[in-house]
């Protein structure tokens, strides 16, 4: 058969990868039992031959010689095989070289003989004396190449994977090849049941029949082990199951146990979402109280209690009046009520700086405010006047002149406390700014700007103790010399008189004296 270039190449260094045999085995295209016999007798003096096997081949009566045998040669192949793999290591290399030199002369007689043996494989199922069963024969490391090439070619044939391209007339002769054998184990399995039929006819030997019974035994003893390991094992199953069960009892306690934690974590946490928002509450009210109390603190009660303004020629405290004009006569009781506020002012703004008015006591009694003299004889002056208290001796006036005296004890504990601080107005003994608060006939101008002078100073005493953060519990204050924060304060916002009826203000004073 005709072969490509490349198909050589491969079978070349598929023959030169594969192992070198020495003393082994090789397979060889043999008859059946009877050429096997005619092989083995070809063999050299040294081989030796199994005594179980016959002169025509056979291996008698024996079934299990033939079996015997074909372990032993296997056996014997691989001894062989470890005892001559260290020689094969170091000798591969020159045995290569070698196998390469001698293929390349040889390789045309190769392809003649390749194409010779495949064209002869159909017909080799037709030579009843030529079968191709496959027998392991010893050989040597010197072997042809034409014998090593067939070698390889029914390795592959045998099963060996072909890791080499092969052209497509060489795998068509291997195809053939593999039909051949396919063929030819059809035919040997017809024959070994042939034979396994006329042998099964005849008596057994004695000795065969006590081997089998030896097995039989040695099968049923074996047999009652396992029958015993089952039932140790059926039992083992049955106390598996039993732990299953016990098992799945305390799955299903720990599912209901689960269950109920997690109806608890879901309570918590709903406990958790409401006391989050009370306490969400609480934070803002509180922050709505902080920002009030804030606010607070900047607030000044008193100046929200006691508004000191003038109306026209007329100053005035809570919107009430107080003086007399020609042209305007006011009510009593309007002047009155302004005087209660005064008292209530005075009165409170001594007790926030913690003074004690000495020789007198204010007593605010809102229109019928009084004034009580604690020194020599015990005296009640009235704050509370009418039309016919116009001279100076008179209860009114005597209380008019109590209470600007208390004014100026004020101004004066207020200066000792404070030096920075300069009021518009002064006051000595009965007159304030120069002008007389005594009610007297014909001289109610002067009285009404007295008045108003007098609410003025009220207005920055006021302002001073705001700005100072006096409390209604303090009792009493360090004196100090340096400059004041309501110094600072007067300064920077001086005090007003607000008009109530125009809405409009006027600075009393711009700076300090």
């Amino acid at each position: 058969m005709r072969r490509c270039q490349q198909c050589c190449r491969s079978l070349e260094s598929e023959l030169l990868s594969a192992p070198v045999l020495g003393e082994s085995y090789v397979l060889l295209p043999t008859a059946s039992a009877s050429q096997s016999m005619l092989l083995l007798q070809k063999l050299p003096a040294t081989a030796t031959t199994p005594p179980e096997m016959g002169e025509s081949g056979a291996f008698g009566e024996d079934l299990y010689a033939s079996a015997r045998y074909n372990l032993s040669l296997q056996q014997q192949h691989q001894q062989e095989q470890r005892r001559q793999q260290a020689q094969r290591r170091q000798k591969l290399q020159q045995r290569q070289r070698r196998q390469q030199q001698r293929m390349k002369d040889s390789f045309t007689a190769t392809g003649r003989y390749f194409e010779a043996h495949v064209g002869h494989a159909s017909h080799e199922e037709e030579n009843p004396e030529m079968e191709d069963s496959m027998v392991a024969v010893p050989t040597y490391a010197d072997l042809s190449h034409h014998v090593q090439l067939l070698t390889t070619q029914q390795a592959h044939c045998a099963g060996l994977p072909v890791t080499t391209p092969v052209c497509k007339e060489c795998m068509d002769g291997m195809v053939t090849m593999i039909d051949g054998q396919a063929e030819r184990a059809r035919y040997e399995k017809r024959c070994f049941t042939g034979f396994l039929h006329n042998t099964t006819s005849s008596t057994a030997h004695s000795e065969d029949i006590e081997h089998i019974d030896d097995k039989i035994r040695f099968y049923e003893n074996e047999l009652n082990a396992l029958e015993e390991s089952l039932k140790l094992m059926e039992s083992e199953r049955e106390a598996i199951a039993q732990q299953q069960e016990a098992m799945n009892e305390e799955e299903k306690a720990l599912i209901y146990e689960e269950a109920g934690l997690w109806d608890q974590f879901n309570g918590l946490q709903l406990q958790e979402s409401v006391f989050q928002e009370i306490r969400d509450a609480g934070t803002a009210q509180i922050d709505t109280m902080e920002r009030k109390v804030a606010s607070a603190k900047h607030l000044n009660i008193l100046t929200d209690m006691f508004i000191i303004g003038y109306d026209g020629a007329f100053g005035t405290i809570n919107q009430f009046r107080m003086g007399q004009s020609a042209s305007l006569a006011l009510e009593w009781n309007e002047i009155n009520a302004a005087f209660g506020e005064c008292a209530l002012l005075l009165q409170t703004l001594a007790n926030m700086v913690g003074l004690e008015f000495s020789d007198f006591k204010i007593v605010p009694l809102g229109s019928f405010s009084k004034i009580i003299r604690t020194s020599n004889l015990r005296m009640e002056y009235c704050l509370h006047g009418s039309d016919q208290q116009n001279f100076s001796e008179s209860h009114f006036n005597l209380g008019l002149g109590a209470w600007i005296t208390c004014l100026g004890q004020l101004m004066a504990f207020v200066r000792a406390r404070d030096p920075s601080i300069r009021l518009p107005y002064k006051v000595a003994k009965h007159s304030i700014g120069g002008y007389s608060i005594l009610f007297l006939k014909n001289k109610h101008k002067e009285w009404t700007k007295a008045l108003k002078y007098a609410l003025t100073n009220l207005k920055w005493l006021l302002t001073w103790v705001s700005a100072r953060g006096y409390s209604i519990t303090t009792s009493s204050l360090v004196t100090t010399t340096t400059p004041s924060k309501a110094a600072i304060a007067f300064a920077a916002n001086p005090p007003v008189m607000r008009n109530s009826s125009s809405k409009q203000s006027v600075v009393i004073m711009e700076h300090f004296s």
